[in-house]
């Protein structure tokens, strides 16, 4: 059996309650949007696709070493953004800010080790981001104006720490996707 998976930091609870409060400000500026449920949101470091159960547990033994005493990352809420413009929204989602070379640093082991136990993933530069919101094609005739999407972020300047890094598995439904945590790793 494949299972649709995906590496991920998590967000504290006190973070993942901003979020919410985000996206209720951001629901009235964008109500034909579909909303991420605050319980799925996350910051994605990597997708792997459809693989199977022996490669999930491959994943957990391989990265075990490489993130032993490996350290969380101090991060800020940033700026709003939308993929793939502000004239033409697909995806409405926020940045972090602060001192990130600790989150390109994870993301870097994360994909060496990965790559090396022979893991195939897409090649695109990593734009750490939040997703909070998607627009379907045939609700995006609409354009999003940033000055007043950008005053609707409360939070910002709040430091948290991201320390567990989860391997989720994903089921696509209707309803939407259904998380499930394979494993989470615990960094310093």
């Amino acid at each position: 059996m494949k299972l649709r998976t995906f590496l991920a930091l998590d967000f504290p609870p006190e973070i993942l309650r901003v979020l919410t409060l985000i996206q209720e400000k951001y629901k009235k500026l964008v109500p034909q949007a579909k909303w991420v449920r605050s319980s799925n949101i996350h910051l994605t470091l990597h997708f792997l696709g459809d693989i199977s159960e022996t490669d999930v547990a491959l994943i957990i033994k391989e990265l075990r070493e490489p993130l032993t005493n490996k350290s969380g990352v101090l991060a800020k809420l940033g700026e709003p953004g939308v993929f793939p413009s502000w004239d033409n929204p697909r995806v409405l989602w926020l940045s972090l800010a602060g001192k990130l070379p600790p989150l390109y640093d994870l993301h870097n082991v994360t994909l060496q080790t990965l790559v090396k136990n022979g893991f195939t993933l897409v090649k695109r530069d990593f734009c750490p981001h939040i997703t909070l919101a998607r627009i379907s094609a045939h609700k995006r005739s609409i354009s999003l104006d940033r000055s007043v999407i950008n005053k609707l972020v409360p939070g910002k300047g709040q430091e948290f720490k991201l320390d567990k890094l989860t391997l989720y598995t994903s089921k696509l439904t209707p309803t939407g996707p259904i998380y499930t945590k394979q494993h989470t790793f615990l960094l310093q």
